[in-house]
């Protein structure tokens, strides 16, 4: 055996010692699912054995293929749920959706926290040929260890700021809190709050506060209630004499309507179709995370960026339900 071939064993040396053909490794590799449970986890013993790598650029040569209408030939995306939520999994719609559209496999795994989990994952990834990571969205902050970046391309699926930094794509909460701001001014409002419980604004960032302080513009003192329960949402509401509110809690509109108060909706969920809501798919960052981690693979872009990158995806103001859906003009 020549020194090359020590170096880097390939797919016939691994099918070899698995004792299955070239093409089942192949399979394996690839994240199908037709190769029964036992003949695969024997398949993956002896890429762990041999240190087998497929090459990462060629992975990414099958998804550009595929994405000019050729037969997908075997690109394969890491999805990784670090929550486990219902929301989560409209993103994750988006990803399977757009990742098929460019010609990849995605294998998806439940990540869990601790350096030797995650290290463990990432070099069952490295090893089988997948250098396209997506962290799904998350409802507390992770620190990612135990991975070699160099060996990967990540996209963070989330607005927080994980450990370490890198690339991300997320709604554009700043945005739509400063834009509620401005919607509930013109109707007139001149004392707005914010009530939107702690779990749901830390998942943004802290992002709806900063938009929130912006849409104010230094117009007005902030009036920010974290509801912790209705009683002291609806004292709060009366004490501080509002006439607009911003929120993204159900228990906020059925307390704070009855008072005459408009109300602005952060997200597509509000529970009444006649206030002002934020619309906004979550699978759109599901897709954007997929054509971000798309061209950096084409770009052999591997590693952590040195600057923080975060493409942030807007909504649009909506009123009413079903065909009387409408867009709000302000």
């Amino acid at each position: 055996m020549s020194p090359l071939r020590k170096n880097r064993p390939t797919s016939r040396d691994v099918a070899r010692l698995a004792g299955v053909s070239h093409m089942t490794v192949s399979r394996v590799v690839r994240g199908l699912h037709c190769v029964d449970p036992e003949t695969s986890a024997r398949v993956l013993d002896a890429i762990d054995k041999l240190g087998y790598q497929p090459d990462p650029a060629l992975s990414a040569l099958a998804a550009y293929r595929a994405s000019e209408g050729e037969r997908p030939h075997g690109g394969v995306l890491a999805l990784l749920d670090c929550d486990g939520i219902a929301y989560s999994q409209i993103v994750f719609q988006g990803v399977w959706s757009e990742a098929k559209r460019l010609g990849y496999q995605v294998e998806y795994i439940r990540l869990a926290p601790g350096i030797q989990s995650q290290k463990k994952v990432s070099q069952r990834l490295f090893n089988c040929g997948i250098h396209g990571l997506l962290f799904g969205p998350a409802e507390n902050e992770w620190e990612f260890s135990g991975w070699d970046w160099s060996r990967f391309a990540p996209v963070s699926l989330s607005a927080l700021p994980h450990k370490p930094d890198m690339p991300s794509v997320a709604m554009d909460y700043f945005h739509g809190a400063m834009t509620a701001c401005h919607l509930l001014q013109k109707q007139g409002c001149k004392r707005i709050g914010l009530a939107v419980s702690s779990d749901k604004q830390a998942r943004t960032g802290q992002r709806w506060l900063g938009g929130y302080f912006a849409g104010l513009g230094g117009k007005s003192r902030p009036r920010i209630h974290a509801l912790e329960n209705a009683r002291d949402l609806k004292i709060w509401a009366l004490q501080e004499k509002l006439d607009g509110v911003l929120t993204a809690n159900e228990s906020a509109c059925s307390t704070l309507q009855p008072l005459g108060i408009r109300l602005a909706y952060l997200n597509s969920y509000c529970p009444d179709p006649e206030i002002p809501r934020l619309e906004f798919d979550p699978a759109w960052i599901g897709i954007e995370g997929v054509r971000f981690v798309h061209h950096l693979l084409l770009s052999h872009e591997f590693g952590l960026c040195q600057r923080s990158q975060m493409l942030s995806v807007q909504g649009r103001w909506m009123v009413g339900s079903g065909s009387a859906s409408r867009p709000v003009d302000f």
